[in-house]
């Protein structure tokens, strides 16, 4: 797009843009943090104040130690399997697939839980939680990908796979196998084990492949053992909002950075009321998966203490899930 600076609103995400010709442009949030307008954080407890007596030359001790606010997370494990069993009472192949395959594309569809909303011929639409097809012209794809290799990490049913695909590329998309694979908390990986409803994943990419007919592959593999040498290097890479379900986000981009030859597309959540610093806040992986939340000075340290040369925020935007909750969402470019 050619005009930047611009706010956009559509009936899906609204966003922020900013780019810069120039590699060392970053951060951009403390030009545009006024147009975020996010709620007033309370200011919570008063800050600890210690007191201190000496005890050695070099040691004060203090007083009153600092206390401590801990969600001792009883029953969350229980509550998880709870809502999945739930969930599968109405789709019972939500995941996985097994729908007939005599059915209507329509019909075939509606079977299953769709992450991502695709367009497929016949004008069936999937009813995806995300609508991301407004960001599209935004997030800085190259319009001409004929003759690059791109990867798509976290692909889950595909959008931005089949996108770099239309574009040209030569695509694979990887993605876990199955539930248990996601990293969870210890409590959640053993109640899932022990309930039995583990599920396998890729049949909403798998129909929207056939529907397509699209070449795009997908292997199952974990961000943490891609290499060079295991699926090879590309011209682009794209991982989306997969960084925040991730124990540690900074070893994952390690492994980002050791496949990306030209583009690394890099999009997560982020807090606009945190401080401009690189800080995560621990979640623990107990709701959705996340494990962190991140500002945005954090994902781009990351990115460049994962060996990128070059970060530049390329949009920001507010996304609402259809199945309600919503985030604030930026796309970063870096380069090696």
């Amino acid at each position: 797009m050619s005009r930047p600076n611009t706010e956009h609103e559509s009936g899906g995400p609204t966003f922020v843009r900013k780019t810069s010709d120039d590699p060392a442009y970053f951060p951009v949030m403390r030009v545009q943090r006024r147009r975020f307008r996010a709620p007033r954080v309370d200011a919570g407890p008063a800050q600890w104040r210690p007191r201190t007596r000496p005890i050695s030359d070099l040691i004060s001790l203090a007083e009153n130690p600092p206390g401590l606010h801990i969600d001792m997370r009883r029953g969350k494990a229980d509550q998880y399997v709870a809502g999945l069993r739930a969930t599968l009472e109405t789709l019972p192949d939500g995941w996985s697939g097994g729908a007939d395959q005599e059915q209507d594309l329509a019909t075939r569809v509606g079977s299953r839980i769709w992450y991502h909303t695709i367009e497929l011929p016949g004008g069936v639409v999937t009813p995806g939680a995300f609508d991301l097809r407004p960001i599209v012209p935004y997030y800085g794809i190259p319009e001409n990908l004929r003759g690059k290799r791109a990867l798509d990490i976290g692909t889950w049913d595909g959008f931005w796979a089949f996108e770099f695909e239309r574009r040209g590329a030569e695509v694979i998309a990887l993605d876990l196998d199955k539930l248990s694979e996601i990293q969870f908390p210890a409590a959640i990986g053993a109640a899932l084990d022990a309930s039995g409803l583990d599920q396998k994943f890729g049949g909403g990419f798998a129909l929207a492949k056939e529907a397509l007919g699209s070449r795009v592959e997908r292997i199952t593999r974990n961000v943490y053992d891609i290499d060079p040498s295991s699926v090879g290097e590309f011209e682009l890479v794209h991982i989306g909002d997969v960084l925040q379900h991730l124990e540690s986000p900074s070893r994952a981009l390690r492994r980002v950075r050791s496949v990306t030859k030209e583009l690394a597309i890099v999009s997560m959540t982020f807090d606009p009321r945190l401080p401009d610093e690189p800080i995560l806040r621990f979640q623990g992986g107990w709701k959705n998966a996340v494990w962190w939340t991140a500002s945005l000075d954090a994902t781009a340290q990351m990115l460049v203490d994962a060996g990128f040369s070059s970060v530049v925020v390329h949009a920001a935007y507010h996304l609402r899930a259809r199945t309600g909750g919503e985030a604030w969402e930026a796309v970063l470019h870096a380069r090696p």
